[in-house]
């Protein structure tokens, strides 16, 4: 294996690991409706590693100067993004149908038969590969090419829709035909990305670096205070974080006119869409998105941009910077993933299930929960489509270690003691501390310079460690209480 080979491998390495582990989704799901996002989110991870691990380490332009013909480095990057892309979606498939055989009927009418599952997951790392591809190399930011690599083929996809109801009438709009236009905006795509790879300078697209106007950071200084006058530490780094966050929320109007071709869609074909289910649930997923990436940008770029290490000398202490900044984060999460779609779809009026201040309830605490797993892996990550896989592995070893755990104590007498009214020690601790244990081991992690396996696994040993403290409390409490009781 040449070197080159090498480097490729290490690069896609964490990326096609979270892919993996995002295609065992059938095997510990039991909702149908998670596994293509899973499964689309971390493909698409894979998918902007390439090259966006090059310009997160800053060594695009070194790529650019090897004295090596281009055609050779496109064909490896390539190659191995399309051998890992297709590992992961046979080990999806396999998944999809060993979970096929565990639902109910009732359970698979929103996602069809399982060929059309394997077709649609298909089709989804196909567009993944190419959006990936040529997102980043056109916009030389990962964030934008993130939002770019979801919204385009989602554009697509709703403009067909309309056009072939427009034509034909919505009673004859057939889904298959719909995903021609995605095929061949793929293989479009994946042309484009090889002619801007060919060309590539090193200076951003058309000549010249991609910035925000000079005012940057003035949109949004209405949500502090005294912007206009001297400014405090306070009120400066909340503007500091806001600009940190800028790019993300300016594409919010982008997710507003998607959610918005959605709401027409279910509006004027309910029976093609099966009483809007499907939709309501992709749109909601979309924003979940947006709160994710909010999340992840926070400290990981930080890292990435080398401002952490000046932001921790600031006369500022640095428990206060990191409570601002988890302040900003999980307000701005909250917002954009749990009211702004709520708000919208009460445009829907009674068709839609999500008027109500209890929908607003879990889709505010949905994106809390987000917002918050994505801003813990972004203190132990550098770099956005790090703290993607950090996210997804961590949550991934909690939930095995957690069933271990359960199955280890006894899993009946542990739910028994949970869900009992006597005997609830462990739904009332386990909550409080492990947002404790959490906040406390980021705020460790946020003065942290380096990170690495050593910095993920004191994080994983700590928590599995309050996890089975809760629990054993949990189990010994719920004991003596019914030896009480006798």
């Amino acid at each position: 294996m040449s070197a080159l080979v090498r480097k490729e491998f290490r690069l896609l390495l964490p990326a096609w690991i979270a892919a993996l582990v995002a295609a065992t989704a059938p095997l510990w799901f039991r909702l149908n409706l998670l596994w293509a996002p899973c499964f689309g989110l971390m493909a698409m991870f894979l998918g902007l590693a390439p090259f966006g691990q090059e310009l997160s380490c800053g060594t695009f332009g070194l790529l650019l100067s090897q004295p090596e013909k281009r055609r050779r480095f496109w064909r490896i990057k390539t190659g191995l993004l399309a051998l890992a892309l297709l590992s992961a979606w046979a080990l999806f498939a396999l998944c999809c149908s060993i979970g096929w055989r565990h639902l109910e009927p009732w359970q698979l009418n929103e996602l069809g038969s399982f060929p059309e599952m394997a077709g649609v997951s298909g089709l989804l790392a196909l567009l993944v590969f190419s959006g990936g591809l040529w997102t980043t190399l056109l916009l030389r930011d990962v964030t934008t090419a993130f939002f770019i690599t979801v919204l385009f083929p989602l554009g697509i996809f709703s403009g067909t829709i309309l056009c072939m109801a427009c034509v034909s009438g919505w009673d004859e709009v057939d889904c298959m035909i719909t995903c021609w236009p995605l095929a061949i905006y793929a293989v479009a795509g994946f042309f484009v990305a090889r002619q801007l790879f060919l060309g590539a300078e090193d200076v951003a697209w058309a000549g010249t670096q991609i910035f925000l106007p000079m005012g940057r950071g003035r949109t949004f200084r209405w949500l502090a205070f005294g912007f206009q006058q001297k400014r405090g530490p306070w009120s400066a780094l909340i503007c500091k974080e806001l600009q940190l966050q800028e790019i993300t929320i300016i594409l919010v109007p982008l997710l507003m006119l998607l959610h918005l071709a959605l709401l027409a869609l279910r509006h004027f074909a309910p029976q093609w869409m099966g009483e809007g289910d499907t939709l309501r649930f992709t749109a909601v997923v979309v924003w979940m998105m947006a709160s994710w990436v909010i999340g992840c940008v926070a400290v990981a770029e930080e890292r990435r941009y080398n401002t952490l290490e000046s932001l921790l000398c600031l006369p500022v202490r640095q428990r206060d910077q990191f409570a601002v900044k988890l302040a900003v984060v999980m307000a701005l999460g909250m917002v954009v993933g749990g009211v702004l779609p709520w708000v919208l779809e009460h445009l829907d009026g009674a068709n839609s299930g999500w008027t109500g201040l209890e929908p607003l309830e879990t889709l505010v605490l949905a994106a809390a929960a987000v917002t918050a797993i994505a801003f813990f892996a972004s203190t132990m990550s550098r770099g956005m489509l790090q703290s993607f896989a950090v996210a997804l592995l961590f949550s991934f070893l909690l939930y095995m270690t957690f069933v271990f755990l359960m199955q280890g104590f006894g899993t009946s007498y542990v739910w028994n003691a949970v869900k009992s009214p006597a005997e609830s020690l462990f739904e009332f601790l386990i909550w409080p501390a492990m947002i404790a244990a959490c906040i406390w081991l980021g705020y460790r992690n946020y003065k942290s310079l380096q990170t690495g396996w050593r910095l993920w696994a004191v994080n994983f040993a700590w928590l599995e460690a309050v996890f089975a403290a809760v629990l054993f409390v949990s189990c010994a409490g719920s004991a003596l209480l019914r030896i009480y009781a006798r």
